[in-house]
């Protein structure tokens, strides 16, 4: 029952009333109970009771785990050792978090009433509702003080009282904490008989027990509930502040940014020189790949040695206290971009949030990188149309000229090598548009021992000269299905991370081009990412795999054979390995320093690097892999530090040869002509008359006009007058293509050829919506022009659009006429 307010301070004041010896005494001992180093039989240590440990019972755990059981005995006993008796703490929901039995009257009473409960089960005994002392102290006080937020006063079923108070955190209830107070009615024999009827004991074991309980003077007990209320407070800080570490631990824990707090580490000038590890979060392992067991406690320097003195230097001026700092962090080590802020929790310490910011760069690099791309095409798009039509007045005098020369003349030879060097620069702007994509590239079955050739004499110019270049480039090699681009871009990405490699140092770089035969008893072994020797493959063989043995020579290659790595692939599928069959195997090697095997684990990584920011975009061999794997063959790697380094590609050969087509007869050297009238449109006056020129010499009437808009004049004052129109494509005004437009919707079935130095507008699609026939790409020689000519002509009548032109190596009947 709640205990009236009057009632618990009725203590008789006589029975304190002594003499002075005895008021002496008397002050001795409440000085003593005060000081907690009181001897009454009350003053008892803690046991075990023989049920054990309720809070092993404790499901909930807010206040047991937030303060632990050892600081809330100490700070329940602030209290308890002023009363003596039993004190108790709970959860909200009734689980103890701790239990106190200080007097041995609590201690009997409680045990009494817990074997009333017939169970050997705790849990069913704390349900049970017999066990007296527990019902007294959790549903009478302390559940009345969680549900009221109020103080309560309850009278216990073992005869003193119970005085409960409420935790709080955060305003809300999430436990209480009680203690026992009075003086158990020994001197009341009705009482005691109703106790020893309700617990079944015997009223002698009551009054041994109560005998030993020494009572406290009411002002002690109101002491010891003001100290059961700042218990109370206490716990509730306690819990808030564990619950607030809960909350930063979870943040810290779950959050996907990296974070780290560091100490600065300082000279004896007070100049920071390093800083160590106190803690990271499991994002930081996941964005570094480094593990907290392997930094915590450690300098920088020791885990990252090659971090850079000003990064020491920016994280120690935050640190010290100059402020805070947001920055952008490059990793070397690791080849990450980072977002950083760094900010100083405490004097002396910095805390890192890192947000990983590569995959923006890397979006940002493409997007530069195709921006330059997109302007070096444009430019090279202008220079091809002014070079190619500077060309066409060269091609077409010369050919004019060498058809004017007797056929015995020694200028024969000259004029022929102005013909040739004509059209390979005209192949060559081709080339420079086809690897700027301004042209697409047909995969088709090609030689690629011209390419590397003509690729590494253009980079001879830019090796240093204390690089020495050796070509071992067989001319018998069969064919591949590549494009010329691709295979210049091997050659350029694999000899310029050659060249910076050994810039500094000199040293060698060696390229050979091989056909080879890889039998089934020669596969290389499986491994993930790694090439393994297999029984079957005997060194002899594994020299002429990887590409020495076959050149005769008694030693290795540069970087070849000496004590390497094994190779690693250029992909990380374990099954890749080139397949039985012929190859054509190209080999770069390098005399340069080598790299350490984590550097060979991650070379084919896109926008992995090892070169200053700035000077490498980290795709070069991405994209070499890229080319690779798209003409089905494989790329390995071997190196060594301080050996060198060898790349092997192998691509798979094709067969060129279709038995099954006709084989086309000898081609004339027969330039066909004809008799029809020609309008022939250019602006640019040199190639209009060498045009003309040309025309006019195999018979043909040619009227020329300086652009589109005369043009189209001429032909509307007399449409059937022309048999052909051949125009340029890029003039003032009106375009080729607008020109052509305008001229078939006068007359349809007039053929129309364009012809230009180099437009990107001139497609198949054009063809058909415009209805053009063919074009030319400038320079055009005169038999090609010829002949393009003859075969509008005799197909007047439903032909389709003719192929378009794009090089020395188009096929056409030659016409007699």
């Amino acid at each position: 029952m709640d205990i009236q307010k009057g009632e618990q301070d009725q203590w008789h004041k006589d029975d304190y009333d002594t003499d002075a010896a005895g008021d002496c005494s008397e002050l001795g001992r409440i000085e003593r109970i005060l000081a907690g180093t009181g001897d009454s039989p009350g003053a008892q240590p803690l046991f075990e009771p023989q049920y054990g440990n309720l809070t092993l019972l404790n499901g909930s755990r807010v206040i047991l785990d937030a303060v632990g059981e050892s600081l809330l005995s100490e700070i329940v006993r602030d209290f308890l050792d002023l009363v003596g008796t039993s004190a108790a703490v709970y959860e909200k929901n009734g689980d103890y978090a701790l239990g106190i039995f200080s007097s041995g009257w609590c201690r009997f009473m409680d045990q009494a009433s817990r074997e009333l409960c017939e169970t050997h089960d705790n849990l069913d005994a704390l349900d049970s509702g017999k066990w007296l002392c527990h019902e007294s102290c959790w549903n009478g006080a302390s559940k009345r003080a969680i549900e009221t937020g109020e103080p309560v006063d309850w009278q216990c079923h073992g005869g003193i009282a119970i005085h409960a108070v409420p935790i709080y955190s955060k305003g809300e209830v999430i436990g209480a904490v009680n203690m026992g107070y009075g003086e158990p009615p020994v001197n009341d024999p009705h009482a005691l008989g109703e106790l020893a009827r309700k617990y079944r004991v015997s009223p002698g074991e009551l009054v041994k027990h109560g005998a030993e309980y020494e009572p406290r003077p009411p002002f002690i007990v109101e002491i010891a509930k003001k100290r059961l209320r700042f218990a109370g407070h206490l716990i509730s800080t306690i819990v808030e502040r564990h619950q607030a570490e809960q909350k930063y631990e979870m943040l810290f824990r779950e959050m996907i940014d990296g974070f780290a707090l560091h100490e600065i580490i300082c000279d004896a000038g007070g100049k920071p020189v390093d800083y160590r590890f106190l803690d990271i979060n499991p994002a930081f392992e996941r964005l570094t790949g480094l593990k907290k067991e392997s930094l915590v406690g450690r300098r920088v320097l020791e885990v990252l040695p090659n971090t850079e003195p000003h990064w020491i230097e920016k994280y120690g001026n935050v640190a010290l206290g100059r402020g805070h700092d947001s920055f952008e962090n490059y990793s070397r080590e690791l080849g990450r971009y980072f977002q950083v802020t760094a900010f100083s929790p405490a004097y002396g310490r910095f805390a890192c949030i890192f947000v990983d910011v590569t995959e923006k760069k890397q979006m940002e690099n493409q997007l530069r990188q195709a921006q330059k791309m997109e302007a070096i095409g444009t430019l090279a798009g202008g220079i091809a149309h002014d070079f190619n039509n500077t060309l066409y007045p060269i091609l077409g005098h010369a050919e004019i000229l060498k058809q004017e020369l007797p056929g015995e003349s020694p200028l024969q030879d000259n004029v022929g090598s102005i013909i040739k060097g004509a059209l390979r620069s005209k192949t060559l702007i081709r080339q420079i548009l086809t690897f700027t994509r301004q042209v697409e590239q047909e995969i088709r079955p090609i030689a690629i021992q011209p390419v590397l050739q003509e690729s590494l004499k253009l980079m001879r110019v830019t090796i240093p000269a204390n690089i020495v270049m050796e070509l071992e480039i067989s001319p018998d090699c069969g064919k591949v299905n590549s494009d010329p681009v691709s295979i210049h871009q091997i050659v350029l990405n694999l000899v310029t991370n050659a060249m910076h490699a050994m810039e500094k140092t000199g040293g060698t770089i060696r390229v050979t081009l091989q056909e080879m035969e890889i039998p089934e008893e020669q596969m290389l072994g499986h491994g993930p990412g790694i090439v393994h020797k297999t029984p079957s493959l005997h060194e002899e063989d594994e020299k002429s795999l990887f590409g020495y043995a076959e050149t005769g020579h008694d030693h290795p290659k540069p970087g070849a054979g000496k004590g390497h790595d094994h190779p690693k692939l250029g992909a990380g599928d374990s099954h890749d390995h080139p397949k039985p069959g012929r190859y054509l195997k190209l080999t770069v090697s390098d005399t340069g320093p080598g790299m350490e095997r984590k550097t060979l684990e991650k070379i084919f990584d896109p926008y992995f690097t090892t070169k200053p920011v700035g000077k490498g975009t980290g795709m070069g061999l991405s994209v070499v892999q890229g080319i690779v794997k798209a003409s089905g063959g494989e790329i390995f790697v071997q190196s060594r530090p301080g050996v060198g380094t060898d790349f092997y590609i192998f691509l798979p050969t094709v067969s060129t040869i279709d038995k099954s087509r006709p084989h086309a007869g000898p081609v004339s050297d027969a330039i066909p002509g004809g008799s029809e009238t020609i309008l022939l449109v250019d602006d640019e006056p040199s190639i209009g008359e060498v045009e003309k020129m040309m025309l006019t010499r195999i018979g043909y009437k040619v009227v020329d006009a300086p652009g589109s808009v005369e043009a189209l004049e001429l032909f509307r004052k007399d449409p059937g007058m022309f048999d052909v129109v051949l125009t340029d494509m890029t003039m003032p005004v009106m375009t080729g293509l607008q020109l052509a437009g305008e001229i078939k919707t006068i007359r349809a079935d007039i053929p129309v050829i364009l012809c230009t130095g180099f437009n990107d507008q001139v497609n198949e699609d054009t063809f058909a919506v415009l209805g053009i026939d063919a074009y030319l790409n400038k320079p055009v020689p005169m038999k090609r022009l010829a002949m393009k000519i003859k075969d509008v002509l005799l197909n007047p009548h439903g032909r389709s659009p003719a192929s378009p032109d794009h090089g020395n190596n188009v096929s056409i009947s030659t016409v007699k006429g």
